[in-house]
């Protein structure tokens, strides 16, 4: 199938290689910045343009991997509607696609540009509003992903507020805690074990179940004296207060 990208950052950039690395053929990047448009589409044999006009009319697919808030912008600028659009958001439903053929190709994983993914585990989710769509991206997300499902644009949001608890509100405890262990010389390394079982025990038996610590015990006393810690760290205690709470309901 011939693509082609509108934007080139971490979504553009890994999808892009990861359908070219499966046969998938790349005519023509488009990004504000020219020169991260050339850099990609060098290593993909594709061209590389600032011009959204530039768009090579042969392409079957065009993939808007751009901020959510300028979707329908970005869909109204392309002139060629011969061109099926799809877009990458979790949360943009599939009608801001002002075109005749459109859908949408989410993937749900965090994608960072040099990280490699296997794709063959992540779950694409899939929205198209006529047959011809529907066809040309499953095929597109089959060549990538074992897990491929259709679902409209309310499950996608519910999905998608799932997965920033579950990622980057997650990722970000993380940092927290990373950045506590360097201010006392500790080393992060020795919590490894114990976030790979949290995860992995939260999937097997379910979180619920797997909740342990001082909120769930009301363990006062143990909770005032990590607030006694925290506290030359009001963001951090904010933080602290807030889960806690919510584990004690």
């Amino acid at each position: 199938m011939k693509i082609s990208f509108v934007g080139s950052g971490n979504v553009a950039y890994t999808l892009a290689h990861a359908l070219y690395s499966k046969g998938e053929e790349i005519l023509t990047i488009v990004s504000k910045s020219k020169q991260n448009a050339e850099y990609l589409a060098h290593a993909l044999g594709a061209k590389g343009t600032d011009n959204i006009n530039e768009i090579d009319p042969y392409s079957d697919i065009v993939f808007l991997c751009v901020p959510d808030d300028i979707i329908p912008d970005i869909s109204k600028s392309i002139s060629n509607s011969n061109i099926i659009q799809v877009h990458t958001s979790g949360t943009v439903p599939m009608l801001a696609l002002d075109t005749e053929n459109r859908g949408v190709f989410y993937p749900l994983q965090s994608l960072t540009k040099g990280v490699e993914i296997d794709f063959d585990q992540v779950p694409f989710l899939l929205e198209a509003n006529n047959t011809q769509v529907e066809i040309a991206i499953d095929k597109l997300a089959c060549n990538l992903s074992n897990i491929v499902r259709f679902k409209n644009s309310s499950e996608r949001r519910n999905l998608h507020v799932a997965a920033v608890f579950s990622n980057n509100f997650t990722n970000h405890l993380l940092d927290i805690s990373q950045k506590l262990c360097k201010e006392n010389k500790l080393d992060f390394e020795f919590l490894k074990p114990l976030v790979i079982q949290t995860v992995a025990k939260a999937f097997s038996i379910g979180a619920k179940e797997a909740q342990t610590g001082p909120a769930i015990r009301n363990d006062m006393k143990t909770i005032g004296l990590h607030r006694e810690l925290l506290k030359d760290k009001p963001n951090y205690l904010k933080v602290y207060d807030a889960i806690t709470d919510s584990i004690i309901g």
